[in-house]
């Protein structure tokens, strides 16, 4: 089943951008637009400055740098061999802070924001507040998006950058989410069921009453489409630092009953451990993926359909509950007390965050809207297709989803389902340009390097921030290109896009 929607720098040590060219000569008499200063934006801005061409940058919902300057420091690479191009340069940037001469993969949020803020510095690109309202067209080319307040910012190229897929949508691109049956893409991991991890924890409370968080028993036939998605969550940059660590509070609307489930897992024998994985001396990324953690499962699912107001609700829950979770294993009494002593080791740093109680203000958007493009990347292309003639990236992290439902099977128990363990191993892929397009038949000159049109399971690798890099970079230049020879984007000569990139330091090949 396809559904389809229509419709300041912190303090640290001075760094330099390490670019593969210096910008050209070509006048900037035409301009780019790029919606969303997530990481892929940022590098799809820098390229098409790098090309002379002019470019505005909006930073949409996401804080300048997205996810990896809001606590993801633990960075998704599979293998390093395969980063190039701006991606590295980020990451050089980020050795050249820790005084390292290579590049460092792993990094404090304020480092991240410190070495995107010198790319942008470097092209003299200063971003610009505002979200899209809508946009405004010629026949298929977008002429200009109108902000909600009211700005209107014209250009020639159009790139969606976001984690939303907003410009996408305004554009009135077929757009799609969930999960697609295994029938329709011929895809063994696809649909609902794929995997399912049991637990003997009871779903019931002493006095009878189902706890709160699960999900009821699905009835669908295993295989089937469904349009629930994976779990979100916070990446709080954490600290065992006392000097530096302020201890995990709880919300307004705290209720102790809503963990239940994780309370009685102890007594069941269900391992449990506060997943804290270092990125600098004394700091820590939290990240979920475990039985009861702070992944909040099924406090996804609306956010494909939900409007921005709806969005900020999802996230404020996701924030909420992130909290409470630490503060409940850190003080509640039916946690064994060296779970509890573990969790008080640490606290949120100090020094990261300061403008918002040392909380991120990004949500880990894992997965949302994905595009229906001419071409849609599915589970054989990671694998036995993975050579693409057009190929503008590569990708090589595994298929990795997380858990898409808590719920309560017949026995009275709770299953976990949605993630797809490694029976196949994923060596690296290229990702072709189609990809990144719309239909032909709805825009000519727009263009996505995040929510691109893949599958729910080609999805679950490509959803990376090194991957969003490399398509980010890939996109501006394919953007920069399209403005200077004024062809649209489906008539681009590839080879002469991968020409670019390579010289660039992009890796395209495998």
């Amino acid at each position: 089943m396809i559904r389809s929607i229509g419709v300041s720098v912190l303090a640290g040590a001075a760094v330099t951008l390490v670019s593969g060219c210096a910008p050209d000569s070509t006048p900037a008499a035409k301009r780019a637009l790029v919606y969303g200063a997530t990481p892929s934006g940022i590098a799809a801005a820098v390229a098409i400055a790098r090309a002379g061409i002019d470019v505005q940058l909006v930073l949409g919902e996401s804080p300048l740098g997205g996810m990896m300057t809001n606590g993801l420091g633990r960075s998704d690479i599979a293998n390093p061999a395969l980063i190039g191009g701006l991606a590295d340069a980020f990451f050089r940037l980020v050795g050249k802070a820790y005084g390292q001469t290579g590049p460092v993969y792993n990094f404090e949020p304020h480092v991240a924001l410190q070495a995107f803020q010198s790319m942008l510095d470097q092209y003299s690109i200063k971003p610009i507040s505002g979200v899209v309202d809508h946009v405004l067209r010629n026949g298929l080319a977008l002429s200009g998006v109108v902000l909600i307040d009211g700005t209107v910012l014209t250009a020639d190229v159009f790139i969606d950058s976001s984690y939303e897929g907003l410009l996408l949508q305004q554009a009135g691109v077929q757009m799609t989410y969930g999960r697609e049956a295994t029938t329709t893409f011929g895809e063994k991991r696809a649909g609902y069921g794929y995997h399912f991890s049991e637990f003997p924890v009871s779903s019931e409370s002493e006095d009878g009453v189902v706890s709160a968080g699960l999900s009821a028993t699905p009835t669908q036939r295993v295989g089937t489409a469904d349009s629930k998605i994976m779990a979100f969550n916070y990446r709080l940059c954490l600290t065992d630092d006392p000097s530096n660590a302020v201890p995990f509070s709880r919300s307004s609307n705290y209720d102790s009953s809503q963990f239940d489930v994780l309370a009685r897992s102890f007594s069941s024998g269900v391992p449990y451990a506060v997943r804290a994985l270092p990125v600098a001396p004394h700091k820590f990324d939290l990240n979920g993926g475990g039985f009861f953690d702070t992944d909040l499962v099924g406090g996804s699912w609306g956010f494909p359909i939900a409007d921005l107001d709806g969005r900020k609700s999802i996230a404020a829950v996701h924030r909420d509950y992130t909290m409470n979770l630490l503060y409940f294993l850190s003080n509640d009494p039916s946690i064994p007390k060296a779970v509890r002593d573990q969790t008080r080791l640490y606290g949120l740093a100090k020094d990261e965050f300061t403008s918002s109680d040392n909380f991120p203000t990004q949500l880990y958007i894992r997965e949302n809207l994905r595009m229906i493009g001419d071409v849609v990347m599915v589970e054989s292309d990671l694998l036995a297709e993975n050579r693409k003639s057009d190929a503008i990236a590569v990708g090589a992290y595994a298929i990795d989803c997380h858990y898409v439902q808590r719920f309560v099977d017949r026995s009275g128990n709770v299953v976990m389902e949605g993630t797809m363990p490694s029976t196949d191993t994923v060596t690296g892929y290229q990702i072709p340009f189609g990809a990144l397009l719309p239909k032909k038949t709805e825009a000519s000159n727009l263009i996505s390097s995040v929510c691109i049109s893949a599958s729910h399971v080609a999805w679950a690798s490509l959803r990376v921030e090194p991957t969003f890099l490399a398509l980010g970079e890939a996109a501006g230049v394919a953007a920069a290109m399209s403005v200077k020879s004024g062809d649209a984007l489906h008539q681009l000569n590839a080879v002469a896009l991968q020409s670019t990139l390579s010289s660039n330091g992009a890796i395209v090949s495998l």
